[in-house]
């Protein structure tokens, strides 16, 4: 049974890394009584017939062993330098600063991944405090009518960044995306399109962007004085840039549900010191950052005030991430107010 059970740790990486099925599909399985009835009868079957569902594993495994070799061969010649990691090549360098002491204006535009109006003000909850929203919406123009250009991170960037409508999106390549624009359907590379990064250099601003899922410094770089950027957790084990790194992502790869926890800690912990950094800094007339929360998972405890792996889960989870994205928009404010930059940016 040990060595069936060890089956589940591959299976469960190719679920989420090659078939794409969330884990919301999987504990679906809970509400649908005729899944449940065929769990429980596989279970039965595994348990009832213990020695045939041993020899089916171990004929899986034989048949798949020769594996072994092309992975500890490879192995082998990456640890003796044979052969080395191919990686995406580093992009450009970022542009230098056009200036030191920009003009008085600027704008510093921060994008709260999956804030939702309807929760987080029409119909919040009467015990959800988000004190420095409602401060900034008091204060400042607040669309409560306003609309995403589209369903996910993937579409909604390029749309936001270019001014464009599209309809959908393929990665083409490690740098570029294709999109496909609403209504003509015609298809165009992001890096094709004029962004507002571009525009605004040509108005004789620096720019800087923080971000996360699209490899901006591939697609923007030339447009930008600084480029920081995270990809997707379920593609950051392709990022290792020695044959250790790659291997501790492999390995925590293997646990997916916890391996993308950390990573989110990782990238929101990382992307607020940019924030933190680029928020107040007046040599940047147009300032980028892109935070992943309240986007799942949670990864916040609001009784200790801290960033956590292990949080409350999702529904009520959301709710927590909120009060967190709420707290960041409090800590890069004061951070900009300590500055005297707040009142200067829009």
């Amino acid at each position: 049974m040990g060595v069936v059970g060890l089956l589940v740790f591959p299976l469960d990486f190719f679920r989420i890394a090659v078939f794409d099925i969330p884990d919301r599909h999987v504990l679906g399985i809970v509400k649908h009584p005729w899944q449940i009835a065929a769990v429980l009868l596989v279970l039965i079957a595994v348990v009832r017939w213990n020695r045939g569902a041993f020899r089916l594993a171990q004929a899986a495994l034989l048949i798949l062993s020769p594996l072994i070799l092309f992975t500890f061969g490879k192995s082998g010649a990456l640890l003796l330098h044979v052969r080395e990691l191919v990686q995406h090549g580093e992009a450009e360098p970022a542009a230098p600063l056009l200036f030191e002491r920009p003009p008085p204006g600027r704008v510093v535009w921060i994008i709260f991944d999956e804030l939702d109006q309807r929760v987080a003000f029409s119909e919040r909850p009467s015990w959800l405090k988000l004190p420095e929203f409602d401060r900034l919406c008091a204060e400042a123009l607040c669309a409560s009518n306003a609309y995403p250009p589209g369903g996910g991170t993937a579409v909604s960037m390029p749309a936001l960044l270019t001014g464009r409508p599209v309809a959908s999106c393929t990665p083409i390549s490690a740098s570029d995306l294709l999109l496909t624009l609403y209504p003509t359907n015609e298809t165009v590379r992001w890096s094709q399109l004029p962004d507002i990064f571009a525009r605004a250099r040509q108005m004789g601003y620096n720019t800087a962007l923080a971000s996360w899922c699209h490899p901006y410094s591939r697609i923007l770089g030339r447009s930008l004085n600084f480029c920081e950027w995270y990809p997707l957790s379920q593609f950051e084990t392709g990022r290792g840039r020695t044959f250790w790194s790659s291997a501790r992502q492999q390995i925590s790869s293997t646990v997916p549900i916890l391996d993308r926890r950390f990573l989110q800690v990782e990238y929101y912990s990382r992307l607020l010191e940019h924030a933190l950094a680029l928020g107040p800094d007046r040599r940047y007339g147009l300032v980028h950052i892109h935070l992943p929360v309240p986007h799942k998972p949670c990864i916040y405890d609001p009784e200790s005030g801290r960033v956590a792996v292990v949080a409350t889960p999702f529904p009520q989870g959301y709710l927590v991430n909120l009060q967190l994205a709420d707290r960041t928009l409090g800590q890069v404010r004061q951070r900009m107010e300590q500055a005297g930059a707040w009142d200067r940016s829009w």
